[in-house]
């Protein structure tokens, strides 16, 4: 049996961009739709054309939390967030490029969730 490993230099893994902190509070009667942030990516690797999606890749308790996989955007899905639940949210989201393989790169947001 022969094992091929594939290594990829850091800085062929797409970017991603916080326009502000990756902290959030947010109460838990926030309603379902709001956008909590949106990220942008770009991949180094494919350049300008290279298309980028987003995905959420763990930590997304109840699936409180859904993410536009072409805009970016992380926002409050329709079960909504319930501090009971989860006071806190500790959920990765991930940017992955379309070349083959893909490559993907991670990103922790917090999101602390007050009773209300």
């Amino acid at each position: 049996a022969e094992l091929i490993v594939k290594l990829w230099p850091r800085h062929l893994f797409p970017v991603i961009t916080a326009p502000t902190d990756t902290k959030f509070t947010l109460s838990e009667d926030v309603a379902a739709g709001r956008v909590i942030t949106k990220l942008s990516a770009s991949s180094p690797k494919l350049g300008a054309v290279g298309g980028v999606r987003f995905a959420i890749a763990g930590g997304n308790i109840g699936d409180a939390l859904r993410m536009d996989a072409n805009t970016g955007e992380v926002l409050v899905s329709g079960g909504g967030l319930d501090y009971e639940t989860a006071p806190q949210y500790e959920v990765w989201v991930e940017a992955r490029d379309s070349d083959n393989p893909p490559l993907r790169t991670v990103l922790q947001l917090i999101i602390n969730v007050t009773d209300a």
